[in-house]
């Protein structure tokens, strides 16, 4: 009876890929796996003098730069990011946040990384939006590697 319930509702509100605008499979959530597997990671991440780390040259001390995804205007990452920012998708945050997450397990070894801080938001736009998209994103990578979140700290 479940599965005629979703199949019935699929017919009314489809899924929809939130980069092509496809109707999603029962197992895609958000994003059809054609359009995540055109999504561009970040491909830099394994040189020392990258341009992610060149731009905190001079205004922060850093020890290790780390991107999940390479954003450019109108690609799959400026849609997931609109999502998130200004359709109130939580959600897709999360589940950017865990990949984000499974990343640094990858680069990282875990005993260096003591906390989490997302960069808060303004306080009006946070009270406009309801939520800090820093912090969802946080909270899911949290999910993965097991170091807590600081929310306060900034």
């Amino acid at each position: 009876m479940k599965n005629f319930f979703e199949s019935f509702t699929q017919l009314i509100f489809p899924n929809i890929c939130i980069c092509c605008k496809g109707y999603l499979s029962n197992q895609e959530h958000f994003i059809c796996d054609i359009c995540n597997y055109n999504t561009p990671l970040f491909e830099f991440n394994n040189l020392k003098d990258n341009d992610l780390r060149k731009k905190f040259w001079g205004t922060l001390p850093t020890q290790e730069c780390l991107a999940y995804l390479s954003f450019k205007q109108n690609n799959e990452v400026q849609k997931i990011m609109h999502e998130l920012k200004y359709n109130g998708n939580k959600e897709i945050g999360f589940i950017m946040g865990s990949a984000l997450g499974q990343m640094i397990l990858s680069f990282y070894k875990l005993d260096d990384i003591d906390f989490i801080i997302p960069i808060p938001l303004h306080k009006k736009r946070e009270f406009q939006r309801g939520y800090n998209q820093a912090e969802i994103i946080a909270n899911g990578v949290s999910s993965v590697i097991k170091v807590p979140v600081l929310n306060d700290s900034v």
